[in-house]
């Protein structure tokens, strides 16, 4: 669950050199990773279901939206409306409270998440739509070190480049047609701690500790990954399946991620000011 979580916050959740292994299936998978991530744009739609034995049914979200990746930003339309429905809605909390927008800033080092959602809004004093959270300021308080993290959401299609950085056999599963598009399907395993050999020289070291800060805090270093590679080498559809056990706990995360109209115009605007509040300067108010 918390690999997801850096996932959809952070990278929400993001290169470029050789790529390890043999095989044209590997060559192929990672020449589309590549591509893809050195894309200036891209459209998304992503699914997240997590199951657990303590849930009667899984707790999904999903989301759409794009990714500008040449000013490092994200917008997303969200709907979270099935935890509520799931766990029960208190009196007063409805499932649309959950539906609403999120907007994601990593340029210049930033973790700056805002996030307009009605059941926010309405438990943060000062009666303004959209919250804004900054990781780095909030992982403090968590003993966590989210700017250990810049260097993998600088990019915010930095996920779909994590595909070179895989380890083992990559099995061919099946043709598809995915919008349009004839699409192969690949199965492989990704493991992050190869990750960092494949950055330039001059991020190698950032990267590592960037991967070995993600691989403390989740305790996974890798998973598997189905990949859908089009025609035109570009990655059209990923899924990411991790199960963890935290405190005695088992959570299961199934992930899917479609990506489409690379390169299309993308202006993606931050709120205004008068219209966020910054809860980390709230919480830093409320400090005795």
């Amino acid at each position: 669950m918390r690999l997801v979580l850096v996932l959809v916050l952070g990278v929400l959740a993001l290169p470029l050199s050789a790529c390890g292994g043999g095989g044209s299936q590997h060559v192929s998978l990672a020449e589309a990773a590549t591509k893809s991530a050195k894309a200036t744009s891209m459209k998304m739609n992503l699914a997240m279901a997590m199951s657990t034995p303590q849930l009667p049914q899984p707790v999904t979200m999903t989301a759409t939206g794009a990714e500008d990746n040449a000013n490092h930003r994200v917008q997303m339309n969200i709907d979270m409306s099935s935890l509520i429905e799931g766990l029960g809605a208190p009196n007063g909390v409805k499932a649309s409270d959950f539906k609403g927008q999120e907007v994601g800033d990593l340029a210049n080092g930033h973790l700056v998440i805002y996030m307009n959602l009605p059941f926010l809004s309405k438990s943060i004093p000062g009666g303004k739509p959209w919250i804004k959270i900054d990781l780095n300021a909030a992982g403090k308080s968590l003993g966590i070190d989210f700017s250990q993290f810049t260097s993998l959401s600088a990019n915010p299609a930095q996920i779909v480049d994590w595909l070179r950085a895989t380890s083992g056999s990559i099995t061919k599963e099946a043709t598809e047609t995915l919008d349009g598009v004839q699409t192969t399907h690949y199965h492989a395993t990704i493991d992050l701690s190869r990750y960092p050999n494949l950055v330039p020289p001059d991020r190698k070291a950032a990267m590592k500790r960037a991967v070995d800060t993600l691989i403390k805090v989740t305790h996974v270093h890798t998973f598997p990954v189905d990949a859908w590679v089009g025609s035109d080498r570009l990655v059209r559809k990923m899924r990411i399946k991790i199960t963890e056990t935290i405190k005695g706990q088992t959570f299961t995360n199934d992930m899917t991620m479609r990506f489409h109209d690379f390169g299309a115009p993308v202006n993606i605007s931050l709120p205004p000011a008068d219209q966020t509040v910054d809860v980390s300067k709230i919480a830093s108010q409320s400090k005795p």
